[in-house]
């Protein structure tokens, strides 16, 4: 029977940037931890297939892995995307609601229009300083939407540390390696309406014939916050992980009975 191989991709984005490496700055999960996966919860994970297969050894169907990115210490991937948009929209207009009283504060000062014309500046800026995000060819594009912090509130430079943003979620952009050589995994990139995983993500499917421990290559792209021409931009930085998958074909032991594969009783 076909079994969905869901492997979790947990990043420390801004350790990893810091680093310039994913070694030690990530860690791997998935759902056969009862079936034989190793490493759960490290950057060591091997996850189990365990083929199905007719008792003249041929397969009987192959196995499916999903691989999902997360960011630690970010606002959580499963919020609606409106809460972005929402968020983004409240910190304007509270903007605007403040206005009026600093225009009257910096009208009393002393220095009177030269300060109501910096604070306009300053609330301008606060307002259009919306994220951009620079793709691999150098293009850059709004998002639409303010740099948050972990809390779900906008992050403005030199009120925050970097500790605190709330990161874009890593992609993973292409899975190579022995395994995909090997003709052991054949992977590909679907869509998804799922919010979680962003419209894409990547999948494959696995030929259990072929038995062993087999290395793959995921290749991420991380995104580090700098300034361009004044305005926050995601930058793309490029890295790649090495994992592990194994693969068995040996028959399991019923749930009915704890027995082996053979016929079932009738009670």
């Amino acid at each position: 029977m076909r079994q969905e191989i869901t492997i979790i991709v947990l990043i420390d984005v801004q350790a990893a940037i810091n680093a310039n490496t994913l070694e030690g700055n990530i860690y791997m999960i998935d759902n056969l931890r009862n079936e034989g996966s190793i490493g759960e919860g490290t950057g060591h994970l091997v996850s189990a297939i365990n083929g199905a297969h007719w008792l003249d050894g041929t397969q009987a169907d192959e196995q499916i892995l999903n691989w999902t990115p997360a960011v630690i210490g970010s606002l959580p991937s499963s919020l609606p995307k409106s809460f972005h948009v929402e968020k983004s929209r409240i910190s304007e207009i509270k903007e605007f609601k403040d206005l009026p009283q600093r225009l009257k504060e910096a009208g009393e000062d002393k220095k009177g229009i030269k300060d109501i014309h910096t604070n306009l500046q300053n609330i301008t800026k606060n307002i259009c300083s919306l994220g951009k995000v620079k793709d691999t060819r150098g293009n850059v594009k709004h998002t639409g939407l303010k740099v948050m912090n972990v809390m779900g509130e906008p992050f403005r430079e030199g009120e925050g540390t970097t500790s605190e943003l709330s990161h874009f979620i890593p992609q993973i952009d292409d899975i190579t390696g022995e395994a995909v050589d090997k003709g052991v995994i054949f992977p590909a990139q679907y869509g998804t309406p799922i919010s979680i995983k962003d419209g894409w993500y990547w999948s494959a499917t696995a030929d259990t014939n072929k038995v062993g421990t087999f290395a793959y290559t995921m290749h991420i792209t991380l995104y580090k916050l700098s300034n361009f021409l004044g305005e926050p931009v995601w930058e793309p930085i490029n890295m790649t992980y090495e994992s592990h998958i194994k693969v068995t074909n040996v028959p399991k032991n019923n749930a009915f009975t704890n027995g082996a594969v053979g016929m079932l009783p009738i009670l």
